[in-house]
């Protein structure tokens, strides 16, 4: 996400920035798994 500019301000804005950032990163397959837990665990 190179150059992309996010709202922070705007409803999980900076949510979404952190993870722009990190998914555009080295451990990128990390934060998804941890994702995938997440989403598995809240029954979503």
């Amino acid at each position: 996400m190179t150059g992309a500019a996010t709202d922070i301000g705007a409803d999980y804005g900076l949510l979404n920035a952190q993870l722009a950032l990190s998914l555009g990163g080295r451990d990128r397959d990390l934060v998804l798994s941890q994702i995938v837990e997440l989403l598995a665990q809240t029954g979503r």
